[in-house]
């Protein structure tokens, strides 16, 4: 065998046929790469029931990351893993949002990021320091909660351009069509 790779598939994908797969490439026997995938996917079959995790629900998940924050054990990130832009996510669901403004966290807190260019251009004609009233989240579905209504102030307004630091996808640059911190 050249290479065997298991392939687990997006956890979050709500499509039965995209699970996992095992690809298997041998230097010119077929049946040998066959049986290798076979194999590498029974044992995958076998490890799959150890590889689910019971996740908190949004304010479960907010009110630990508080509490982890209101002893010192800081920075605390809370994620919306299945809202992953980069692996098809719609990066619209505002639930983590909702519980966070729920709790009235009494430490600074950010919340990253909804995809809205039309919230982009309404901060951009405010302009720094203006005010206005956002429904943030919810635009395509209300499948993950409804919009969170919200009075916000415009703290920056860039072209969503820059280039990654650091060693994960350092150099990569990317090009948002805007960006705005409210």
């Amino acid at each position: 065998l050249l290479d065997l790779t298991p392939y687990q598939g997006y956890a979050y994908n709500d499509n039965a046929a995209a699970g996992g797969a095992a690809w298997a490439t041998a230097d010119g026997d077929r049946a040998l790469a066959q049986r290798g995938a076979e194999e590498l996917a029974a044992v995958m079959r076998r490890q799959r029931d150890g590889l689910f995790r019971t996740l908190p629900d949004a304010a479960t998940g907010v009110a630990e990351a508080l509490r982890m924050a209101a002893v010192g054990e800081t920075p605390v990130a809370v994620l919306d893993a299945a809202d992953h832009t980069g692996a098809g996510g719609i990066g619209d669901t505002p639930g983590l949002l909702a519980a966070l403004v729920r709790a009235r966290p009494a430490v600074p807190c950010a919340f990253a990021f909804f995809h809205d260019p039309s919230l982009i251009e309404r901060a951009r004609a405010v302009g720094i320091g203006g005010r206005f009233t956002a429904s943030l989240g919810g635009r395509h579905t209300d499948l993950f909660g409804s919009p969170v209504e919200a009075e916000v102030t415009v703290g920056h307004v860039s072209d969503g351009r820059f280039v990654n630091a650091g060693k994960v996808y350092g150099g990569l640059a990317v090009d948002l069509h805007g960006a705005v911190r409210l």
